[in-house]
């Protein structure tokens, strides 16, 4: 499933965890070039005390940069005590525009906070730092002097502009390093070169073929400070051209050399994906000992096949043997007419029927044994997933792990977020075109579910919660 937005501009594609990328709508797919370089930004000032400014927070720091998901919160000061201030912002991707507003009422002191305060009115409600992000929308224009990604705030009180600032913001920084490799396996490892590794992660696709979707997510973690090696599985160099009939042996391989980086001495490897990437996870973690946990973005607990010209075919194989799948029901996805008048599909409720039609046998048969991971196993999903039941998928594995016990030694958890879609993943980008995309495989707009809201507070969440969870696992 390759997709692409309602419009031209950046998605979150596929993956639970992947930073946004562009795609170009109605052709083949053109990944969005991602920023690997942190962009030099002036250090912050605060002007005299009567002087309205635009500022940015994080950690209560002032900031003038900052990696794109970092929570930042904005902070303006020196309006008229009660007056309603309207904060606008704007970003651009390579090809669209996007915009937020919300008016504000300036407290005694004339200051407005978007960490704490409500607006009075705008694209989101209630406080939430993130919203002036996830609510933008696309627009026809952004100001030309704003760089890719950078958020632009204007101050307005009156109709009038009162303050003004720019938060500079990268992917990735200049203090990794990025290494191709085509043996034992095909993917690019990215890692600090600043200080020592935090920790080591196998990064998965979903359901994007290569690597690209995969890397985007490794660079930004090893800005973070880990080691991190994005692996390909299927659509590059001499890989399989779809993911069918792929070898576990072949992860278990780039496993053990991640295992023998030197940056990597010893610590514990985490795997993570999303989607068909989260299955993938969620199968190496109960077949390699050398993970030491595993991270699921709407995963599912039970294998899935792949389609073929002549008929379903296994998606993954081990020792010689096809992993056994729940097979295909043949029930058609549903369909609705979407706000422009086109057709949109819902799979979800095929995979459901699947689930429903599959013998206790078959579905035993396809379980994965998730309680043979040597590790925590984390599960995220959103309940109004439109590709496929990821919350009573994610469950499946759940409740292996309570029956075995494995919970009770590891602390593993599941979270299955209200309001959230197929499409979790990293914060910091917006999140209004993120539930209807267009698949450039299918030629056909899909239904991925979700509100704008529910998706971003799912992917805050799970960002600290993934933060602290691979800093313990891997240390």
């Amino acid at each position: 499933m390759r997709l692409a937005s309602r419009q031209r501009g950046a998605v979150h594609v596929g993956w639970a965890l992947v930073a946004s990328v562009a795609l170009a709508c109605g052709g083949k797919a053109q990944p969005e070039p991602v920023p690997t370089t942190e962009a030099p930004a002036p250090t912050p000032e605060s002007p005299g005390p009567s002087a309205p400014f635009v500022r940015f927070v994080q950690d209560d720091q002032p900031v003038a940069r900052a990696q794109i998901g970092a929570p930042i919160s904005v902070q303006v000061e020196g309006m008229p005590k009660g007056a309603a201030v309207t904060l606008r912002a704007s970003m651009r991707t390579r090809d669209q525009a996007y915009a937020s507003w919300a008016t504000f009422t300036a407290d005694a002191a004339g200051h407005v906070d978007t960490q704490t305060q409500a607006p009075i009115e705008g694209t989101w409600s209630g406080a939430d730092p993130d919203a002036i992000v996830w609510s933008m929308a696309k627009v026809s224009s952004a100001p030309i002097d704003l760089d890719r990604f950078d958020i632009r705030v204007v101050a307005e009180v009156g109709g009038k502009e009162m303050a003004a600032g720019t938060l500079v913001r990268f992917h990735a920084s200049d203090t990794i390093r990025r290494v191709s490799i085509s043996s034992p396996a095909r993917g690019v490892l990215y890692a600090p070169t600043d200080a020592p590794a935090r920790g080591a992660l196998l990064v998965l696709g979903g359901d994007a073929p290569g690597v690209t979707e995969a890397e985007s997510v490794a660079a930004w973690w090893a800005t973070r400070g880990y080691v991190a090696l994005a692996l390909a599985h299927f659509g590059e160099g001499a890989l399989p051209a779809t993911r069918t009939e792929i070898p576990l042996e072949y992860f278990e391989r780039a496993i053990d050399w991640l295992a023998a980086q030197p940056e990597v001495s010893g610590k514990k490897i985490v795997a993570m994906g999303a989607s068909r990437g989260g299955e993938l996870a969620l199968l190496l973690g109960a077949t390699s000992s050398k993970l030491g946990g595993v991270v699921a973005e709407a995963p599912s607990g039970v294998v899935w096949g792949a389609a073929s010209g002549d008929g379903e075919k296994a998606t993954w194989t081990y020792r010689g043997a096809p992993v056994a799948w729940v097979p295909s029901s043949g029930a058609a996805p549903s369909v609705a007419v979407g706000a422009d008048g086109e057709l949109v599909y819902r799979y979800a409720p095929a995979y459901e029927s699947a689930l429903d039609a599959a013998t206790p046998a078959a579905l035993s048969a396809a379980v994965t044994h998730v309680e043979r991971t040597l590790g925590p196993v984390l599960l995220f999903a959103g309940d109004d997933d439109g590709f496929w039941p990821a919350c009573d998928l994610s469950k499946i594995s759940y409740d292996r792990l309570v029956d075995a016990s494995h919970l009770a030694q590891y602390g593993d958890y599941m979270i299955c977020y209200p309001g959230a879609g197929h499409v979790l993943g990293l914060p910091g980008m917006p999140t209004t075109d993120v539930s209807v995309v267009y698949d450039v495989t299918l030629r056909r707009w899909l239904s991925l579910g979700g509100t704008p809201q529910g998706t971003a507070r799912a992917q805050r969440d799970i960002y600290r919660r993934v933060t602290a969870f691979v800093d313990d696992v891997t240390r």
